[in-house]
């Protein structure tokens, strides 16, 4: 057996023995691949692209779940994105109702293919302010 060859079956043998003691080890606040990727909600709330996924979010919602509804966007709590074939935006807002003093704290999720033109409301949840 030549060098090359000894050289690589002890290669592969220091491999095998240590396979266990390497740990991949991550940042606590790089985002897990696959999942959501929190944002920086005041820049995000000053972006226009933002600003009319949240509007579209909230109309769809307006157009679901009841039509006496409709809720304005008054504070962006939390934004995520989680990349898929497109992009998932999930927002985290304090609403109202127009005329009201009555807060509402609601989640939606926006998906976009920003390269078909396409945006669809895929979850929501509406929870009402108790005082």
């Amino acid at each position: 057996m030549n060098k090359i060859g000894i050289a690589f079956v002890l290669f592969l043998v220091y491999s095998g023995l240590n396979a266990g003691t390497f740990e991949v080890l991550a940042d606590e606040d790089s985002p897990i691949v696959g999942g959501f990727e929190k944002k920086d909600e005041k820049k995000a709330w000053r972006d226009p692209k933002v600003k009319k996924l949240i509007k579209f979010g909230l109309e769809e919602v307006h157009k679901r779940d009841n039509q006496h509804l409709k809720l304005f966007a008054i504070k962006l709590i939390s934004y995520e994105t989680q990349v898929v074939a497109g992009t998932n935006h999930r927002f985290v807002l304090d609403c109202r109702l127009p005329k009201s003093k009555r807060m509402f704290h609601v989640t939606i999720v926006v998906y976009e293919r920003c390269w078909e033109n396409h945006i669809e409301l895929l979850h929501y949840e509406i929870a009402e302010y108790m005082y």
